[in-house]
């Protein structure tokens, strides 16, 4: 008995000098990982200008919410497209465009946003400037696929196949067959834009940088990535705001 004792205190104690001399290896081989690298100026610049787009877009969501004629509409989306700042020129033949914010529907809630820029010139009745707040309702899955899997720039005036209307004329459409309804609040003299000959180009620098990682947009409308900041602009979308 008093052999069998010995044996296993003799065990116990190397065991006991094993782990403590591996321990200090572990600990020194997880000191010595490699940091991560913070993103460099530029990038860092990129994705806080991103971060601004999100949070004024959430009071464009806002004011989509309380519009009481669009809130069915957007509980029927498929996804939305926001350009907090969108701006027209007052001239007949004039630019116009803004950066902008594209979050899909994934059941009951959003995804997190993916970003665009639009421009192009239109030809229109508009006699003032005007700028403001516009959102594209996606309402068929062959929208949502368009600006989902589009690499490059591409218009919505194009040989897309996309029925595109002003939320005030979409009563002129049968139910069911617009692709796209763009709702608008902006200021001014508005007068004829000419939303189908918008301009459309991935912003990937900017989902680059706001994800910290190359992703595509499909990776981010499936949710394979998040990113926190975004959530009061998924939440404006998802609640209901009284009217005051």
């Amino acid at each position: 008995m008093r052999g069998n004792c010995w044996i296993r205190s003799v065990a116990w104690l190397l065991a006991a000098i094993t782990i403590g001399a591996t321990c200090p290896r572990l600990a020194q081989a997880q000191d010595s990982a490699p940091p991560v690298d913070p993103p460099s100026p530029h990038v860092a610049a990129v994705a806080a200008s991103a971060q601004r787009l999100v949070d004024s877009a959430v009071q464009a969501a806002r004011l989509l919410r309380q519009d009481p004629r669009m809130a069915p509409l957007l509980d029927r989306a498929k996804a939305v497209l926001i350009v907090p700042h969108y701006k027209e020129g007052a001239v007949i033949i004039g630019a116009h465009g803004g950066v902008g914010v594209l979050l899909a529907r994934r059941g009951s809630a959003w995804t997190d946003p993916v970003f665009y820029r639009m421009g192009g010139v239109s030809i229109g009745l508009q006699a003032g400037g005007t700028s403001g707040p516009v959102a594209m309702l996606l309402m068929s899955d062959k929208a949502v696929e368009k600006f989902r899997d589009s690499l490059s720039t591409w218009s919505l005036g194009g040989n897309t196949g996309l029925t595109v209307a002003d939320f005030s004329d979409q009563k002129q459409h049968p139910a069911g067959s617009l692709d796209v309804i763009v709702w608008s609040a902006m200021k001014g003299l508005f007068g004829g834009i000419a939303f189908s000959a918008t301009d459309v180009t991935p912003d990937t620098s900017a989902d680059h940088a706001y994800y910290r990682s190359p992703v595509a947009p499909l990776q981010i409308l499936v949710g394979s990535v998040t990113n926190p900041s975004a959530q009061p602009l998924r939440n404006a979308l998802q609640t209901h705001v009284a009217l005051n």
